[in-house]
């Protein structure tokens, strides 16, 4: 696969990503969370969000408000966005 090959794949539909890699997000956010002992009222980032897997884990144990995530690829963030209105 040349690098532009690559770099397509970020830019696919959402919906395919979510099947491929996306079903791996809550048990990989779960292990995530649990390893690094976060704490209810924590404020998180989280870099190359993707479609919001593991922020939307995030979400669910320090809210919303404290969840600010963000992914170079357009689509992906829109998506993030739309299930997370009230992060960053």
């Amino acid at each position: 696969m040349t690098e532009a090959e690559g770099a397509a794949t970020f830019r696919s539909a959402t919906d395919m990503y979510g099947r491929l890699v996306g079903r791996y997000a809550p048990s990989l956010a779960a292990a995530l969370i649990g390893a690094v002992g976060l704490e209810p009222d924590s404020r998180v980032l989280d870099v190359g969000c993707g479609p919001g897997g593991l922020a939307t884990a995030l979400a669910e144990v320090v809210g919303q408000a404290n969840v600010a995530a963000v992914d170079p690829s357009q689509p992906f963030a829109s998506v993030c966005r739309a299930r997370l209105p009230s992060a960053d």
